[in-house]
């Protein structure tokens, strides 16, 4: 595969990525490829279980898109988690506050 030019992996889980191999990469070196995700702090009431709405860090307020997390087992108010975020096609703007805070779950 060259550089500049497009792969696919499977994820193990069905879900199929694509990432554009970097142009500075050179032939036999490896570069990392990760699942898009943000660091969310859990609120000072949070606990294990509770559902929580957050968006995205756009400048832009109008652009921001919100996204659902159930929080897991073990986390601490004040302290972060890691939200794996949906896929772009799926993510849904305000649709997705409305998911999570309308019928108490979220799904991505």
């Amino acid at each position: 595969t060259q550089p500049g030019t497009d792969v696919r992996f499977d994820r193990g889980d069905g879900v199929e990525i694509m990432v554009t191999v970097p142009k500075s990469l050179q032939e036999g070196k490896a570069f990392e490829v990760t699942p898009p995700a943000m660091m969310v702090k859990v609120p000072d009431n949070g606990a294990a279980g509770m559902q929580i709405a957050f968006r995205s860090c756009s400048e832009l307020e109008e652009a921001a898109e919100w996204f659902g997390l159930t929080l897991p087992e073990g986390c601490q108010p004040g302290k972060y988690v890691t939200a794996k975020l949906p896929q772009p096609k799926k993510r849904g703007g305000f649709k997705a506050l409305s998911r999570c805070l309308g019928n108490g779950s979220f799904k991505q």
